[in-house]
């Protein structure tokens, strides 16, 4: 966590301007902010003039794994007029896919182990290597997954085959204990314990408790 009295004012005023680059080349001015989750009054003081209605883009503060977005200050409109809650034109341009989303703010999401974003970043990947279109780049991603996924048959079987048995050894266990016939058979062929009176096997319940010596 970052506290303002461990920061020194020349370290606030080099991240300050740093942070300030970032935004003003990737994000919009439709765009919310990003700040640090507890910071000072001290320190968001320091970035203040960055959200004045002189220089109304929002301004991307953040550090890895401790994001979150809020609104800005004010958000700018054609006519020079700011205000405190957005249009239904600014609404419509929020993103709402990754692949509309900028390098940085795709990194962010990628920082914190999203996956969605992680596949996002390999396209762009692809599309930097083999020059490509974002459509084309799909057909690439494609056969990278398909390779990435072989052998996986192989790599799972202990998995699926214990689970197998564990599920076929539940089912088996019910028939083993409570019915009749199936008990006396599993007891003459492999236990070979001394069988119950008739009259304490009549109901399936008095099978189960003579099944119980063994099969618990």
């Amino acid at each position: 966590r970052v506290h303002s009295r461990h920061i020194e004012q020349p370290m606030i005023s080099a991240f300050a301007r740093g942070t300030r680059a970032v935004a003003a080349r990737h994000l919009s001015t439709v765009r919310p902010a990003a700040v640090l989750p507890g910071a000072s009054r001290h320190v968001v003081a320091a970035l203040r003039p960055s959200l004045s209605p002189s220089a109304p883009s929002p301004r991307l503060v953040c550090l890895p794994g401790n994001v979150r977005f809020v609104r800005s200050a004010s958000i700018s409109q054609p006519n020079g007029i700011s205000q405190d809650k957005p249009t239904v034109e600014i609404a419509k341009q929020m993103p709402r896919f990754y692949s509309e989303m900028s390098n940085e703010v795709l990194l962010i999401y990628c920082a914190q182990g999203d996956h969605d974003a992680h596949t996002e970043r390999l396209v762009r990947e692809i599309m930097a290597v083999d020059n490509t279109s974002w459509d084309a780049a799909q057909t690439v991603l494609h056969e990278i997954s398909t390779a990435n996924k072989a052998g996986m048959t192989f790599a799972t079987l202990p998995y699926k085959v214990g689970l197998s048995v564990a599920v076929m050894g539940g089912l088996a266990s019910i028939p083993l204990c409570f019915h009749l016939d199936t008990v006396m058979w599993f007891n003459e062929h492999f236990v070979t314990a001394e069988v119950a009176e008739p009259e304490d096997l009549e109901t399936w319940l008095e099978v189960g408790a003579w099944a119980w010596n063994w099969m618990e």
